[in-house]
């Protein structure tokens, strides 16, 4: 949680198209709305994504965590910089192969 929204807030500003996806989300991975609300605050603490393998075990949900990624990266129709390095670090700590992100990222384009 703490990582997707770290990565919603990279560039500075919470967008309300990525506010509006994380609102979505966030209970779906079992938060109420207490806890969605603290979520969704700016941190300046940024999250250890080196623990995501451990969190994420399974090949299933590290495709799923990438694809949550790249959603919420692509919800604001920008992707900036620093986007774009959480991406690359998730993309190696989760040990994805750059043709399976681009097939992903390929999906998520067609898919909007």
């Amino acid at each position: 949680v703490r990582a997707l929204t770290h990565m919603a807030w990279a560039d500075g500003t919470l967008d309300q198209r990525e506010e509006a996806m994380l609102r979505k989300l966030y209970p779906k991975l079992g938060l109420t709305s207490e806890e969605t609300e603290a979520a969704l605050l700016k941190s300046d603490d940024a999250p250890d994504l080196e623990e995501l393998p451990k969190l994420i075990p399974g090949k299933a949900g590290r495709y799923n965590l990438m694809k949550m990624f790249l959603e919420l990266s692509f919800a604001d129709d920008s992707l900036t910089f620093e986007e774009f390095e959480i991406i690359e670090k998730v993309t190696e700590v989760l040990e994805f192969e750059q043709s399976e992100l681009e097939r992903l990222r390929q999906e998520i384009v067609d898919g909007q």
